[in-house]
């Protein structure tokens, strides 16, 4: 959601909304949007901007960067097994729960802050770590 810089124009008493983009083919559009549309793209973008910021501040890599599992080939064999199997069932959530999942896990934030980061109802938020808890269940057969 980035990629758009919105902006709006008051003639009048009358208020217009628009977006400017870069399309596929490297034009730039610029294009008059109604105001659900521009609300919408814009609490995107300051959930993003929310939750970038909020990562850097606390200094969060990615898992997979936290544990190195980029580099697993030198641990021992059980070891590499479990941080494939790691990884493997990180990579079966959807985006949003791994997310999820590894702000809740890795990073130790409860549910409300999550659910404030992300701009959701705290009860969306633990139906993802729910779901995401039974696939990563799988993970014990190797603790």
């Amino acid at each position: 959601m980035k990629d758009y810089k919105l902006t709006e124009k008051v003639i009048g008493e009358k208020t217009y909304y628009y977006a400017t983009f870069v399309d596929g083919e490297g034009h730039v559009q610029f294009v008059e949007i109604d105001e659900a549309t521009y609300l919408t793209i814009k609490q995107s973008q300051t959930r993003e901007e929310t939750y970038e910021r909020t990562q850097r501040r606390r200094g969060v890599c990615s898992f997979n960067e936290a544990i190195g599992i980029e580099d697993i080939r030198s641990t021992d064999d059980d070891s590499k097994e479990f941080y494939e199997e790691l990884d493997r069932l990180l990579a079966s959530l959807t985006q949003t729960q791994r997310r999820r999942f590894e702000m809740r896990y890795f990073q130790n934030m409860d549910i409300e802050e999550i659910a404030k980061i992300e701009g959701a109802r705290t009860n969306a938020i633990w139906e993802s770590l729910e779901l995401a808890k039974k696939k990563m269940k799988k993970l014990k057969n190797f603790i």
